[in-house]
């Protein structure tokens, strides 16, 4: 084939260090972050489907390009957005983003819920705790982890 062809998504899920819940993540700041993080996997050439978050966590969902490994425009988007984050809003000195993250791809067919899923986040959140969320979609994805080293 002379041209290389690909449509991945991906549903991403991250959180700030040991969980802390941050200002610059409150409902109030929280569109801006979004729309940050959203730029960062665009000037990667993958394109934001949704971005949302709550607290103490972000939930990118992204159509990958095919030219940029996963990790590296994760990391990316943790990196610029962390420093963006402890620059721009009060009481942010000192945030961080947790080291790993979660990957799940998305099925075409399934892409609206995903959006669904991903824009829902407040109500969701407001009975069920973010621990609760990541380790329902890992069992959910069969994907197999240590509790242990879940969260840092």
């Amino acid at each position: 084939m002379p041209q290389s062809l690909s449509l991945v998504y991906v549903h991403i899920v991250f959180g700030t260090k040991c969980r802390k819940h941050w200002p610059a993540l409150n409902e109030k700041h929280l569109p801006r972050v979004n729309a940050f993080i959203a730029g960062v996997f665009r000037n990667h050439g993958c394109v934001p489907l949704a971005v949302n978050g709550y607290a103490n966590h972000v939930h990118p969902l992204i159509n990958q390009a095919r030219t940029v490994a996963l990790s590296k425009v994760v990391g990316e988007a943790k990196a610029a957005s962390s420093k963006w984050i402890r620059s721009e809003f009060e009481g942010c000195k000192d945030f961080q983003w947790q080291c790993g993250y979660a990957a799940f791809s998305v099925s075409p067919r399934h892409i609206v819920e995903a959006k669904r899923y991903v824009a829902n986040q407040e109500a969701r959140h407001k009975t069920l705790p973010f621990e609760d969320e990541l380790t329902q979609l890992l069992r959910a994805s069969g994907i197999l982890y240590d509790e242990r080293f879940l969260w840092d």
